[in-house]
């Protein structure tokens, strides 16, 4: 593993979301978390465990290498099916045809050496976001929606999501 390897942030079961004008909701994408770093030019992909991801994903080690120097970010690797839906089914066993692999990134971690992860996570995001909009299209922007919880899941259940 890894010298820069990232301890990912992980989710807290609740009772309820929690809610309030602070609180951004993201969708659960339901795929592998992942963080994709370049150094040195290369690029590294790691799983929440610390297994590369690289061999399995090449598609996404070779965009996350478009990152500048010394930048890591935390995201999700998604398979989408053919209506453009996660599907973690065919993320495991992706059978004869080729899944629509992508990753989603919703938070930035270090750039261009700087360590962020004491900044404001709204200053990161908004970083991230601008950063994301120059990469290859398999590296996606995780957008966070700030509406009541509830009005949320309604459409996302209504959504198939």
């Amino acid at each position: 593993m890894s010298a820069l390897f990232f301890e990912p942030m992980l989710c807290e079961t609740t009772q309820r979301p929690p809610e309030g004008p602070e609180w951004r909701y993201e969708l659960k994408l339901d795929g592998y978390r992942a963080i994709g770093f370049k150094t040195q030019g290369q690029a590294q992909l790691w799983s929440r465990n610390g297994k590369d991801f690289v061999p399995r994903f090449p598609k996404v080690a070779k965009a996350i290498a478009s990152l500048p120097e010394d930048t890591a970010i935390d995201g999700e690797i998604v398979a989408l099916d053919a209506h453009g839906k996660p599907s973690f089914a065919l993320l495991q066993s992706p059978g004869a045809g080729a899944p629509a692999i992508t990753f989603y990134a919703f938070d930035l971690l270090m750039m261009r050496g700087k360590d962020l992860r004491g900044s404001a996570l709204e200053d990161r995001r908004d970083r991230l976001r601008k950063l994301v909009s120059g990469l290859p299209g398999i590296i996606r922007y995780s957008y966070t929606f700030a509406v009541p919880a509830p009005a949320l899941m309604r459409v996302i259940r209504e959504k198939g999501l």
